[in-house]
């Protein structure tokens, strides 16, 4: 809860400063006056590690430890105060103590997960409110652990994946930087009064743009820069990117079994946890991570609601591998579908994995060939004029 610093005072109205955590300024004012003492002014004190987002590693240790200590015997008010006594960080300090102080106030673990805002996940949240609800809190728990911890091994595949490109990309830069500017313009005097190849003048003409005019082009690719990052952070244009990366010849193929994989894994733990189908549905279409898939979902989620099967409802998704919506209708047509569902999710863990390294198998080759281009361009453009010059005093010893 947040903390209030305050002023009051009493009857004798002596005035009296201090702090107090209170859900609201209304609960602030009926605490401080339970106390004998009539609120005058108040500032909230905005703890930096509030509302910050837990990661999927450190909400699965979480989920693990408190399924291990109910399914021990222990005590939900025991085991985070265990948990909350060993040495964390300070967000997850802060995190599991509020959690910690509402549960001992009487306040349910999901209950006290949601008033942290967006710490805790909504998917992470309304499998609490279903494990309480079933009485199968440590089961429960269980399972998002081990959802949580394949969500964290997918996205260190993702970023894996992601750095070296990336590397490559900057060394790209750099080194074409490097050689515009230090290299290229050392032979500027040799070649001064020589007729070059229309090669070696572009260059020449570029590294000669770059060193008279560094600061000024520096100063132009940071604007462009910034402008690019505000024009992506524009919902029209993220919906955009997002439906053009499904659509990406071979990169987008991998990318659908990614984020199907992605989808799967939520609905099964959601639907095998109890949770109503529309519901589950409501919550994985909000973990896919593509905007573009996410919006189709209002349909998908009408259609179920109109009778029709999840199968074919899910068929309509343009941006799915369409292996799920088949597994599905198998699970429909046999009452398995609960069983089917947490088969595909694992069917589709693996096939994530193998698109990702597909992913790096395509994509390093083509930046070391990218890196090798511009290396080559330049190198060629400095020695077909060295070349030609040799090849001049060549055939002037000659006569």
């Amino acid at each position: 809860m947040p903390l209030y610093r305050y002023t009051a005072k009493d009857i004798a109205g002596k005035v009296k400063r201090g702090a107090l955590n209170a859900a609201s300024p209304d609960t602030l004012k009926k605490a401080l006056r339970d106390m004998g003492l009539y609120l005058s002014s108040f500032t909230e004190k905005i703890d930096k590690n509030r509302n910050k987002k837990l990661k999927s590693e450190e909400i699965s240790t979480f989920c693990r430890e408190i399924s291990s200590m109910l399914g021990a015997g222990v005590s939900l008010v025991r085991a985070m105060n265990i948990i909350t006594n060993r040495d964390l960080t300070p967000k997850l300090k802060y995190a599991f103590t509020e959690v910690s102080t509402s549960i001992k106030r009487g306040v349910a673990l999901s209950d006290a997960m949601e008033l942290l805002g967006r710490t805790f996940p909504p998917m992470l949240i309304n499998m609490v409110k279903a494990g309480e609800a079933s009485g199968r809190l440590d089961e429960t728990m269980l399972k998002m652990a081990d959802y949580y911890e394949k969500d964290n091994r997918l996205g260190k595949s993702i970023r894996g994946a992601l750095t070296y490109p990336i590397i490559l990309g900057v060394l790209t830069v750099l080194v074409a930087v490097g050689l515009m500017t230090f290299v290229v313009p050392m032979f500027a005097d040799i070649f001064e009064g020589m007729e070059l190849p229309v090669l070696t003048q572009v260059v020449m003409a570029i590294s000669n743009a770059l060193t008279g005019n560094f600061l000024q082009i520096a100063i132009v690719v940071a604007v462009l820069c910034l402008i690019i990052y505000f024009v992506f952070q524009i919902e029209k244009v993220k919906f955009a990117k997002d439906k053009l990366k499904l659509k990406a010849p071979v990169i987008g193929k991998l990318l659908k079994i990614i984020y199907t994989a992605r989808f799967a894994r939520t609905l099964a733990s959601l639907y095998s946890s109890g949770l109503s189908i529309i519901n589950a549905l409501q919550i994985s279409k909000d973990t896919i991570g593509n905007r573009y898939l996410t919006a189709q979902f209002e349909d998908v989620i009408r259609s179920v609601r109109a009778g029709n099967p999840l199968s074919g409802s899910l068929m309509m998704v343009d941006g799915f591998d369409k292996k799920l919506a088949e597994t599905i209708a198998v699970g429909e047509e046999t009452g398995q579908l609960d069983t089917l569902l947490v088969s595909i999710a694992d069917s589709y863990d693996y096939d994530s994995n193998m698109a990702i390294k597909k992913l790096m198998t395509m994509i390093e080759p083509i930046m070391i060939v990218v890196l090798a281009f511009f290396v080559v361009i330049i190198m060629l453009s400095v020695l077909m004029p060295i070349f030609s010059m040799y090849s001049q005093v060549e055939q002037a010893g000659n006569y």
